[in-house]
């Protein structure tokens, strides 16, 4: 009996800890992601973030603004008019009654992007995202808990959709105060595909999500890039020392080799580049670049090959 009773308070503080409704972008909330594809030997790399900060009024309503900015760095003080970040204010959030809305920088249009107060087999028309022009519909087919490790233990009510919102994005639902999919093209490990990978979810001091729990952002962040070099390197070359401080060796498995040799920081960009003809070795200087994570690219034989080095 003693057991019983047990069981059914754990499920009525499960229960009632699901009824809870989490609004979405509240202020200081920062969405923190990593992207590293190299598929096609094409560069796609890239550290982004959006940050929810401070209030505007649009049209007699109170929103919260959303920062973009790409600079490859983690800010955790919200100041979105620093100029250490190149932050881009793209849009505003509003969260009432259950449902999202967004509007544009530089535009009137409110969009509604999500509808919580949904039941299965309710239908809604919705924008897909902030940028959509077009409107679409779904079907909230079902409707599951999610738990939340952070900042303590509790669940939330996550969404599942036919309809516009069961893109292959989409597939793992939405999640209440968590929800990505208004941001456009992102993925996550709440939700996986491409190139794109939500690090973690922070507000103020306080992580929503994240996908270590013994990591900080930046680590988080650092690991996804270097699983993901990791995964597509072909291996025939050997970089070092590494980490270095300013000269590597590169080191060929033939020395047939003809071709490129590039040095990419983490955004994809080329810092330096290096024509290869028939060396089975050669040293390039790295003296004049900061410290930081770099990725030698080798284009030789139709084959492109990867490394990852650390400057000191």
């Amino acid at each position: 009996m003693r057991y019983f009773y047990s069981l059914i308070f754990t499920l009525f503080l499960f229960y009632g800890s699901s009824q809870t409704y989490y609004p979405t972008g509240t202020d200081s909330t920062t969405y923190s992601v990593a992207c590293f594809n190299l598929s096609s030997g094409a560069h796609s790399t890239w550290i982004e973030q959006f940050t929810f900060r401070g209030d505007t009024i649009i049209n007699g309503k109170l929103y919260i603004k959303v920062y973009y900015s790409d600079d490859n760095n983690i800010d955790t003080s919200y100041d979105v008019n620093s100029s250490m970040f190149n932050y881009k204010y793209i849009f505003a959030v509003r969260d009432t009654a259950k449902q999202v809305f967004t509007v544009n920088k530089n535009d009137s249009l409110e969009k509604l992007i999500y509808d919580f107060n949904l039941s299965v087999g309710d239908t809604t028309n919705h924008y897909l995202d902030y940028s959509a022009s077009t409107i679409g519909f779904s079907v909230l087919s079902r409707i599951d808990s999610f738990l939340v490790n952070y900042p303590a233990p509790h669940y939330r009510k996550k969404y599942f959709y036919s309809g516009q919102l069961s893109s292959s994005f989409n597939q793992f639902g939405e999640i209440e105060g968590m929800a990505t999919a208004f941001f456009g093209r992102m993925d996550s490990e709440i939700r996986s595909g491409g190139c794109i990978r939500m690090a973690c979810i922070q507000q103020k001091d306080l992580y929503l999500y994240k996908t270590c729990d013994t990591c900080d952002c930046y680590s988080i962040l650092v690991d996804i890039i270097r699983s993901d070099l990791d995964e597509k390197s072909i291996g025939e070359i050997n970089v070092y020392p590494n980490p270095f401080s300013d000269i590597i060796n590169v080191d060929f498995a033939t020395s047939q080799t003809n071709g490129i040799v590039k040095i990419l920081d983490v955004s994809g960009r080329v810092v330096i580049e290096k024509r290869v003809n028939h060396n089975q070795s050669i040293q390039i200087d790295l003296a004049k670049v900061p410290s930081g994570i770099y990725i030698v690219s080798v284009e030789m034989n139709q084959k492109i090959c990867y490394a990852k080095i650390i400057k000191e």
